[in-house]
């Protein structure tokens, strides 16, 4: 009996240390199946995180990139880009000058592998107010202020009108456009504004700048050339063309012809002055660091630009620049900023025609009667514009891309991002 009961119990030792190898054995095997489980997802959650960063860096990287394209109707694009041991690549959506959609793709691929994750951001882009407001018609922001600025009887104005004046609006006035004062706006008799007109504002930007170093370095050029004065004698035609420096003053004769063969410029220490009845062609560009005085029936041709240390003086019945695309002439002064500042003013007189940019950090003192203009005036003060005028903005006259010496006054552009999201 006693050799049976040790033969049960050695036969239930035996399947007892069976069962427990087993058990053992199948939890080694689960364990083992769970660590080689949470071993693949570890490593598939963090090239799918790595993924994530690289589109994250791609989305920072094309900001950059548009912070440097001026308009994102048209975007730059960009070939994928190699990155931190993967790619990223961009497309663009819902393209607009100002704002854009954008979705940057991250890509890591290992072995047969790839993981992917897409971040879609919309960026706009506001004004700093360092640029030629083209919407502005009118636009004299940084005067000394608390002066007044007058429109005269009968006007006809396009655009958006800005002055850091009291506003008196004459009579019979049609205005197109929104009206901003930093003082008081008086409106007179049968006068109409389509557009918001409000007064004693604060001033949402200032005036671009205008740096001169290039037309200084220009003159410094010119004086250092033998000393003498340039006349274009009365009654005589020229063609110019190139570049030619004046240690002197420059004069163009009654009732002289200027031809421009391709381009030319005309640099000059001195005065500069446009003598009755003088017609100039096309692309002629003139930098002077004295003044430039116009006389009266003067025509004088598009697409140049006309520089002035000092200040410009326009007599009557004058026809400058012109109405097509790219054809607006640029009338530049650099005088301090503020009323009655000299030098700096520019004066126009009566009936005539000016399609273009007018540019000056002093005074615009007056524009006369019968004025009429398209493009922007620009100015630190305007005193006057005359009875019977025609003002209107006309986008595409200046190509305000190729001027040298614009420069921002009230800070560069700056980004928002509208929208940032993980899409999938």
């Amino acid at each position: 009996m006693s050799k049976q009961r040790n033969k049960k119990r050695s036969g239930f030792a035996l399947i007892a240390a069976v069962f427990i190898v087993l058990a053992v054995t199948f939890l080694a095997v689960t364990l083992s199946t769970l660590l080689s489980s949470d071993s693949v997802n570890a490593v598939k959650n963090y090239h799918s995180l790595a993924s994530f960063y690289i589109a994250s860096s791609g989305s920072e990287y094309y900001i950059k990139e548009l912070a440097d394209d001026s308009d994102w109707s048209s975007p730059v694009t960009l070939e994928a880009i190699s990155f931190s041991g993967g790619f990223f690549s961009i497309t663009t959506t819902d393209e607009a000058a100002d704002q854009i959609t954008f979705i940057s793709t991250g890509l890591i691929t290992v072995g047969a592998t790839s993981y992917s994750r897409k971040i879609q951001v919309t960026v706009a882009r506001t004004s700093g107010g360092g640029s030629i407001p083209e919407d502005y018609v009118i636009y004299a922001g940084e005067g000394a202020g608390g002066a007044e600025t007058d429109i005269g009887d009968n006007a006809s104005i396009t655009g958006n009108i800005l002055v850091n004046a009291d506003l008196d609006i004459g009579s019979n006035v049609n205005i197109d456009g929104d009206v901003y004062s930093t003082g008081d706006v008086d409106i007179g008799n049968n006068t109409t504004i389509t557009g918001t007109y409000e007064g004693d504002i604060t001033l949402p930007n200032n005036l671009p700048t205008l740096e001169s170093a290039h037309y200084d370095s220009e003159i410094a050029v010119a004086a250092a050339a033998v000393s003498g004065d340039l006349a274009f004698p009365n009654n005589t035609t020229h063609t110019l063309s190139g570049t030619t420096y004046v240690n002197g003053s420059v004069t163009f004769g009654l009732d002289c012809i200027i031809n421009i063969a391709g381009e030319a410029t005309i640099v000059s220490t001195g005065t500069v002055r446009v003598r009755n009845n003088v017609n100039i062609g096309d692309n002629l560009s003139v930098i002077t660091g004295g003044g430039i005085d116009i006389d009266n029936n003067i025509d004088i041709g598009g697409s140049g630009v006309w520089y002035s240390s000092q200040a410009f003086d326009v007599g009557n019945n004058f026809d400058i620049g012109g109405p097509g695309s790219g054809e607006g002439t640029v009338f530049f002064t650099a005088g301090d900023i503020g009323l009655g500042n000299f030098p700096g003013d520019i004066d126009f007189g009566n009936n005539g025609e000016f399609y273009g940019l007018i540019f000056t950090r002093g005074d615009f003192a007056q524009t006369g009667n019968n004025f009429h203009f398209e493009g922007s005036m620009v100015a630190g003060y305007l005193a006057s514009v005359g009875n019977n005028a025609t003002l209107s903005t006309h986008p595409g006259l200046v190509d305000f891309d190729s001027l040298i010496g614009i420069g921002g006054g009230a800070g560069a552009d700056t980004f928002e991002i509208i929208e940032w999201e993980e899409i999938y």
